[in-house]
């Protein structure tokens, strides 16, 4: 059995015409015929199948789609709703697409009527043995649709929601992998909080972490044997309609047409092998237009890869002592439109750590330091 992962997906309306009018359509094909007639998918589906109005007026963009389209989903053997659309059409909405997608024959993992059903794992068995998934949300993506102990939602990422979800999952699975929706959008940099979280993730029990949300490929590592994807792209996104906003009044509707990095993805596909999870292919995937996605050999996306890894490597070997923290991340939050929207306290990795850099960087910190003494010898206190 091989398990395929699949980044952001978002079916607009406009999808169904498509299939229409080109019967040879198929959104899933390629990865697929890939993985073979036993091999499952398992998708980020970021946008609300409902027809009922989105309760976010003042959101930059609300995707929510016609119900019909679950059927254009139905090669995904898992669909994950714990991500920032799902919950466009409201709580009622989310409840919608959940009910569409198990409609459609497809498992849904992600959400539930509290905080403890929503950290429940998908569990998906086999021959060799049982897998278990279990997906959250961070805060940064999505304060909207959280699950409370008493309210229904998606769960948050948190140090110890992410250690609850890894220990249900191991009660009833041979191997944990954690999916996780979180990051800063157009980034190919984690944030230092993903990293952290990630290898907390690995500490804790799982077996792989795949991450996606920024529309952009990031960065990868392998951490004691296991690896952790943190951002592997856009599967397939349809142009996003948004509207902009200026001191919370609206000024105009826009239409957001991908770049080209926003059209890439990676499909790591994972099996059980020898008693263990391995990576047996990192596939790179792209589409243009209304195209389906296709597999591509991407040898400059894999190029890319190589470099901004190289920069990651280098902050990870001076940040160790950092990464070795278990408290829970802390936020910033501010008022946004009237919502309350959060932030990461620190920016996304992407400083060049070479030695040229280093040493540049070390000679503008003293030129600052004797500064300072300059100052306090000529205006001694």
């Amino acid at each position: 059995m091989r398990l395929a992962f699949l980044g952001d997906v978002y079916l607009s309306d406009e999808v169904l015409a498509s299939r229409e009018e080109n019967e040879r359509f198929d959104l899933f094909g390629d990865v697929r015929n890939r993985v073979g007639p036993d091999g499952l998918i398992v998708a980020n589906v970021e946008f609300a199948l409902s027809e009922r109005p989105s309760p976010h007026p003042f959101k930059w963009a609300t995707l929510c789609s016609s119900p019909a389209l679950a059927e254009q989903l139905k090669p995904v053997s898992v669909a994950v709703v714990a991500n920032n659309h799902a919950g466009d059409a409201g709580v009622a909405g989310l409840k919608d697409t959940v009910a569409n997608l198990e409609k459609a024959g497809i498992k849904t993992l992600g959400y539930g009527n509290s905080l403890e059903q929503a950290l429940d794992p998908c569990i998906i068995e086999s021959e060799v043995g049982k897998v278990g998934i279990v997906a959250l949300c961070c805060l940064t993506t999505n304060s909207q649709s959280i699950a409370t102990h008493t309210e229904p939602g998606i769960p948050p990422i948190s140090v110890q929601t992410l250690r609850r979800a890894i220990n249900k999952a191991r009660k009833e699975a041979d191997f944990v992998i954690v999916f996780l929706h979180w990051g800063c959008e157009q980034s190919p940099y984690p944030v230092p909080d993903q990293v952290r979280l990630g290898r907390l993730a690995i500490d804790a029990g799982a077996d792989a972490v795949v991450g996606c949300h920024a529309h952009v490929i990031q960065t990868y590592e392998k951490y004691k044997d296991c690896w952790i994807f943190h951002g592997i792209g856009n599967y397939f996104f349809s142009p996003v309609d948004a509207r902009s906003f200026q001191d919370g009044r609206f000024v105009k509707n826009v239409k957001i047409n991908h770049a080209a990095p926003n059209r890439e993805s990676l499909v790591p596909v994972f099996e059980i092998r020898a008693g263990k999870l391995e990576l047996v292919e990192l596939l790179v995937t792209g589409w243009e237009g209304n195209q389906a996605p296709s597999i591509k050999d991407g040898p400059n996306v894999l190029a890319n890869l190589k470099h901004i890894n190289a920069r990651l490597e280098r902050w990870l070997a001076w940040n160790a002592r950092k990464l070795r923290r278990t408290e829970e991340p802390v936020f910033h939050c501010k008022l946004h439109n009237g919502v309350v929207a959060y932030y990461y306290s620190k920016p996304p990795i992407h400083r060049d750590w070479s030695m040229r850099d280093l040493a540049s960087r070390a000679y503008r910190r003293l030129q600052r330091e004797f500064a300072g003494i300059r100052r306090a010898t000529q205006h001694p206190s």
